[in-house]
């Protein structure tokens, strides 16, 4: 009897050794697993995995402002950047703990660290300062942030309306909870032409299709893209020469050369120059020294000055440089509609309302409003 004593003693004693040998083994498999962020119900996808240092969880700053829908600006001078979401100015600097939203200060308790190479923000921090909750699952090791969008019912669009002055030329509006923004950079007058300058940013999941109305103006499509390598500009020496022999009235023989021009050589260089005009049209522009980007504008409207059903797709922006010489009033008005794929039969109306006068000029917008068009 003594003999099965000891022996339930020992496995008593093992089992007791084994089960926190267990939990730990399961913990550790936890900790290893990759920490998920989940953001209105999409899980996001890092270049960099997302980091745990002193109780903060780390991710990418570019990948987490853009999925709260911000359009990012970096400074690599100072190492700021400056984000704008629906009518919201951010601006922080990862050398601080400080972010400033709408001008506001608020310090988030930590600064940004750096992972191969990536600028990587506390996730928690962040969102929290944008507006958006968030929660820990230490189990599943999930981060789940719910924005304000997501929260909010989706309100009815409405009216898309702006009142612009030569006091306040910049102006931003934003309806269904941000999910359609419209920004006016700029307008002014110049040698009697009025210039506007308009960034749309649609934020939803979904395309939206923009309609503008007829009119006198010129709609110009800004697009930046990398420059196309230059065609084959070797010209040919089309000249070519031909003897004729004749003989003389002493019978001696005589060889009289012909130029003319070879007529397939010919369209051989006019093909090159054709083809050279084509790549000026494509990628002449604004452009930055040392830069293989170039900025070009290209009309877009129809005869009549409509747009019709110009589709802006789903977090995605466009800008447009609109344009036109009808001045006579001390107003000029842009009418338009858009609608998304979701509620096709419900047009959004937009309502562009801008006090002008012929001398207000053009201010530092003059080369961008002015430069050539390259369809």
């Amino acid at each position: 009897m003594s003999w099965l004593i000891r022996a339930l003693r020992i496995v008593l004693f093992v089992s007791i050794l084994v089960i926190p040998i267990s939990n730990i083994s399961v913990y550790a498999a936890a900790q290893d697993r990759e920490i998920r962020v989940i953001l209105d119900g999409k899980t996001l996808a890092f270049e960099v995995p997302p980091v745990q240092m002193n109780n903060h969880t780390f991710v990418p700053l570019r990948a987490i402002f853009e999925a709260h829908g911000a359009e990012i600006t970096w400074n690599q001078q100072d190492r700021s950047m400056e984000a704008v979401i629906a009518t919201h100015v951010i601006r922080y600097s990862i050398d601080s703990t400080i972010m400033y939203v709408d001008g506001r200060s608020i310090d988030l308790g930590i600064r940004a660290i750096l992972v191969k190479n990536r600028m990587l923000v506390p996730v928690r921090a962040i969102s929290e300062a944008l507006g958006s909750k968030v929660t820990w699952d230490r189990t599943t090791r999930i981060i789940t942030i719910t924005t304000t969008k997501s929260e909010q019912a989706s309100a009815p669009p409405s009216e898309v309306k702006l009142t612009l002055t030569p006091d306040e030329r910049t102006k931003s509006v934003s309806v269904a909870n941000a999910a359609f923004v419209l920004h006016v950079n700029y307008y002014g007058v110049k040698e009697n032409l009025f210039y506007t300058s308009l960034r749309l940013v649609n934020n939803d999941a979904k395309d939206i299709k923009l309609s503008l109305a007829p009119g006198d103006k010129q709609i110009k499509e800004v697009i930046s893209k990398a420059t196309d390598p230059l065609p084959n500009l070797a010209y040919e020496d089309c000249t070519r020469v031909r003897y004729h022999d004749y003989t003389d009235w002493d019978g001696d023989l005589i060889r009289v050369p012909e130029f003319y021009t070879d007529s397939e050589c010919t369209s051989r260089n006019e093909a090159k120059d054709a083809a050279f005009k084509e790549w000026q049209k494509k990628n002449s522009g604004l452009r930055e020294a040392g830069s293989d980007t170039v900025t070009v504008r290209r009309e877009i409207q129809a005869a009549d000055g409509s747009l019709s059903n110009y589709v802006i797709p789903a977090n995605k922006s466009i800008e447009f440089i609109i344009s036109s010489t009808n001045i006579n009033d001390s107003k000029w008005i842009l009418k338009g509609s858009y609608f998304t794929e979701e509620s096709p039969g419900y047009q959004v109306p937009i309502s562009l309302e801008y006090t002008i006068n012929k001398d207000m000029g053009l201010g530092s917008y003059d080369v961008y409003f002015t430069n050539p068009i390259y369809k």
